[in-house]
This record gives C-alpha cells, sequence and structure tokens, in this order.
C-alpha cells in the first residue's frame, strides 16, 4: 500500500478490484507473497470487514435504482402477508384458491 500511496482510509472494494485485475495477473513479487487470485480477494475482503468493524473505513454504500427499492418493497409485502404458499406447492392454499 505505501509503495502506491495508498492509507488503510482510502482502501475499499474498487481498490480491491483494481489490485486483483490490474497488479496480479502481471504480479512478479517474490516469495513470501501470495499469487492465487481467490485467496487473495478472500483475504482483502475480510481486511475490508476487520477495517470497517473497527471504524477504519466507512461502511459500504450500495447504490439503488427505482426498480431495487420497488423489488424491495414488493418483497416485504409478501413476508408480511404470512402467506406460506411456495413455488414447490402444487395447489395453492384455499385462502388464495378461487
Amino acid at each position: 500500500m505505501s509503495q502506491c500511496g495508498l492509507d488503510a482510509e482510502n482502501l475499499d472494494e474498487e481498490v480491491v478490484a483494481r489490485f486483483v485485475d490490474g497488479h496480479l495477473p502481471q504480479c512478479r513479487c517474490p516469495f513470501p507473497v501470495r499469487h492465487a487470485r481467490g485467496e487473495l480477494r478472500a483475504a482483502l475482503g475480510h481486511l475490508l470487514a476487520v477495517l470497517r468493524a473497527n471504524a477504519v473505513i466507512p461502511a459500504r454504500v450500495l447504490e439503488t435504482t427505482p426498480v431495487d427499492e420497488e423489488s424491495n418493497s414488493t418483497s416485504s409485502c409478501f413476508r408480511v402477508s404470512g402467506s406460506s404458499y411456495s413455488k414447490g406447492s402444487r395447489r395453492p392454499p384455499a385462502s388464495l384458491a378461487a
């Protein structure tokens, strides 16, 4: 991080993606540096979680679209209704039958 001029406070998913997708494919860093993409992505994801848990970096903000908001609203309506009808059922409950 120090070679790139990054402080811990500047780490986020975008920085991790740049490292994994940009540096890692051409990485020639000597042992004991790990080069396994999945292993590093998991470790860096855990690092971000630890930094957030210790308030070193802010919580991740997920952008939502109007479609996301509508989808969340609709799915919560089904949870609140208490219906036990599921995709695996062959017959709807009597309350939903015509």
